[in-house]
């Protein structure tokens, strides 16, 4: 017989990819005010750049905060499917 090595308090875990999700929305949030801020002081096609520069990075990590953000549920329902098969297997007992 294997032992079950499931944590139910282990959820408190999941708040570590919280916070990193909550990270990732504010470096989103630095990274516009310094384009905003640059756009101020270019103008013609190095503004024109900028906007294409900036249009490039929001968009990674538009993608990889999306990204966290899966990461995020999929750790959410395993953990709850997690739990519902310790309670099923616990009935056993």
């Amino acid at each position: 017989m294997s032992d079950i090595l499931y944590d139910p308090n282990a959820i408190d875990g999941l708040g570590d990819i919280a916070n990193q999700n909550k990270q990732m929305a504010e470096i989103r949030q630095n990274i516009e005010h310094v384009f905003t801020s640059l756009k101020g002081v270019y103008t013609g096609k190095a503004a024109q750049a900028l906007d294409q520069a900036y249009s490039v990075v929001n968009g990674q990590l538009e993608d990889a905060q999306s990204q966290l953000a899966n990461v995020q549920q999929q750790a959410i329902d395993h953990h709850h499917g997690m739990h519902d098969l310790d309670n099923h297997l616990s009935q056993a007992f």
